[in-house]
């Protein structure tokens, strides 16, 4: 045998999160008291990081998960013509450096900042932890973001819904996902079909307008 014991958690399609917190509870028959992702982390890691700005976290597992590189710079010149004080980060791993040469090439704006394929996994953990907002494709990013209670703000085409996003509002509050209008038109038949074994259907993120981000972005205070 490959296990000695089976624990049971429910059918019905539940947050990660909070499945894995209940596994955990029945395997060391122990309450799990905190209720949400949290990460401590040393301060002062990097001080050179701008005293305020917001991360754009432009990758994701594979390229139909990510959001078009001209739209990311469309929302940065609102931020920046909106918000004198804030700078933008680039951020994302080095399958990204490409996509973010031409994001800062597109902004030409000193107030931008490529931190693409620059950073050890602590460093980027710090430069989300500090940043004022999270623009991200939906990846690992959100995840380090809803650990620190950032603001984010996340870009979704369809895997696994209710499973990694959105997260619940009694874990956080601050967590914003902008879905593909198909999965807007019909939440609850998504959330049964996205999650059935061999699901593949890929949703195009330009369907994902920038007037939908902006127009969340303006109903935030997050200076």
């Amino acid at each position: 045998n490959y296990y000695t014991k089976l624990i049971s958690t429910p059918n019905e399609v539940m947050f990660e999160f909070n499945r894995t917190k209940l596994f955990f509870e029945e395997l060391l028959n122990y309450k799990i008291d905190f209720k949400k992702p949290f990460i401590n982390l040393n301060d002062n890691l990097n001080s050179k990081l701008p005293k305020k700005y917001v991360v754009f976290f432009i990758g994701a597992t594979t390229s139909f998960r990510c959001w078009p590189v001209e739209n990311f710079a469309k929302v940065a010149r609102y931020i920046l013509n909106n918000n004198h004080n804030l700078n933008v980060l680039i951020c994302g791993g080095t399958a990204e450096e490409i996509e973010a040469k031409k994001l800062v090439n597109i902004l030409q704006d000193k107030r931008v900042y490529n931190y693409t394929g620059k950073t050890t996994l602590v460093e980027f953990i710090e430069i989300i932890s500090k940043a004022r907002l999270l623009l991200s494709n939906e990846s690992n990013a959100p995840h380090i973001a809803m650990a620190f209670s950032i603001y984010t703000i996340v870009l979704y085409n369809g895997f696994n819904f209710k499973r990694f996003i959105p997260y619940p509002k009694d874990i956080s509050n601050k967590y914003f996902p902008i879905y593909h209008p198909k999965i807007d038109n019909n939440l609850k038949k998504y959330e049964i079909t996205s999650n059935k074994r061999g699901y593949s259907k890929v949703l195009d993120m330009k369907d994902i307008t920038v007037d939908r981000v902006v127009n969340k972005i303006s109903d935030l205070n997050f200076n």
